[in-house]
């Protein structure tokens, strides 16, 4: 650029600019400059100049068409704000992973990633990758682009939520240890009750029984599906809905009175 053409005086021209986003480049604008008449009629990227009578400048721009990828481990949506895409419309909880969406170099881009907890899925991370400048700022599920030059890679992750429950047999307490629960904290302490607490995917927790025989219960056992059972204690890496069972059985006295 610039291509230079040479005309008679009165000719006309007819510019049509090339629209078909051809190695990822889109058309943006196409007209006149030093006073021409470039008169683009019902198609902005056609222009006609009539009666050539004095050297004649136009500019046809075209903008690059950069890739957002946002590739998503496990469930969960990622909304979009602030520039708006040339291509691409949503990456809900529905849509397939990775979402893609284009920008043009320098718009700036808002990725907030759901976490709600919805469906069973929360939310752990949000992040750049490939070089991306993904800033979180002060929200982790949230982060900005800014001044797109390239294109970006981001990936959001969701862990899967499954359920820890504890079932007691006779009176005993039992306490949680490990990871902490999305739910359930009142587990975290000594409780006397069947407990029931929420951890990822991939957590590994501990579920310890009372062997303390003050109140007339002695320990049993302490079992459950993927418990690796140490004594009067249970240590499960959680990937499914899991039970263990705690039992005890009450001391009863026998008196001889002779």
């Amino acid at each position: 650029s610039p291509c230079v053409f040479e005309f008679y005086p009165g000719d006309a021209l007819p510019l049509p600019a090339d629209v078909s986003n051809a190695d990822d480049w889109t058309f943006v604008s196409l007209a006149g400059t030093s006073g021409t008449a470039c008169v683009t009629g019902g198609t902005a990227n056609v222009c006609t100049i009539t009666d050539i009578d004095a050297d004649t400048a136009v500019a046809a721009t075209w903008k690059q068409q950069l890739d957002l990828t946002i590739t998503k481990s496990g469930t969960g949506s990622v909304a979009l704000s602030g520039s708006t895409p040339y291509s691409g419309s949503t990456c809900n909880a529905a849509a397939a992973s990775p979402c893609v969406f284009e920008f043009y170099p320098g718009d700036n881009v808002t990725l907030t990633a759901d976490n709600s907890n919805a469906d069973d899925w929360t939310f752990v991370s949000l992040a750049g990758t490939s070089g991306t400048s993904c800033v979180t700022g002060g929200s982790a599920n949230v982060c900005t682009i800014t001044n797109i030059q390239a294109d970006t890679a981001v990936t959001a992750t969701w862990k899967q939520l499954f359920e820890l429950t504890v079932d007691r047999v006779g009176s005993g307490t039992i306490t949680f240890s490990g990871a902490t629960p999305i739910s359930g904290t009142s587990c975290l302490t000594v409780v006397s009750t069947d407990c029931v607490a929420t951890f990822k995917d991939g957590d590994t927790v501990t579920v310890t029984a009372d062997v303390d025989d003050s109140d007339d219960w002695t320990f049993v056992s302490i079992a459950g599906t993927g418990c690796t059972v140490t004594g009067n204690a249970c240590e499960i890496v959680v990937s499914a809905d899991r039970t263990v069972t705690a039992t005890w059985k009450q001391q009863l006295d026998l008196t001889i009175t002779k």
